[in-house]
């Protein structure tokens, strides 16, 4: 028996350009459909970046408005905190001055008893009972 011969394999070759009007039509089809899911994704990004610039933007102009306001209650606090220390320190000055004088009235009042005590008075005749004097209204608009 003899040997049967084996053919030469072709070399694979691409089909050939055909120019076919369906063909064509097809590759038209196809080139506008990839072209217009290209233009698509070009332009949601696009949307996306302008997006992203306004809120940028917004969120830039909402930290000024924020520091303004946090600058303006500062200023406020600090005030406020100034005059309270400015009342404390006029009921410092006001205690300390009442205190005075009522150490001075005890002082006084303990000189008398002593003088009382040394004339032979005794105990010094009890003060006189007063009514409380009403509150009189403050002047201003009614």
């Amino acid at each position: 028996l003899a040997w049967q011969a084996l053919r030469p394999v072709p070399l694979r070759l691409h089909d050939p350009w055909l120019d076919d009007p369906t063909a064509r039509k097809e590759r038209t089809r196809h080139e506008l459909k990839k072209e217009y899911k290209q233009s698509m994704r070009d332009a949601t990004r696009a949307i996306r970046k302008d997006s992203q610039f306004v809120q940028a933007l917004r969120d830039k102009e909402h930290e000024q408005e924020e520091a303004r306001r946090q600058a303006n209650y500062n200023k406020l606090m600090a005030e406020l905190q100034a005059q309270r220390k400015m009342v404390g320190q006029m009921e410092t000055t006001y205690s300390k001055a009442r205190d005075r004088a009522l150490q001075a009235l005890q002082i006084q009042k303990a000189k008398e008893a002593k003088e009382a005590a040394k004339d032979g008075k005794g105990a010094a005749a009890p003060a006189k009972k007063t009514k409380p004097k009403k509150a009189r209204p403050l002047p201003g608009p009614k």
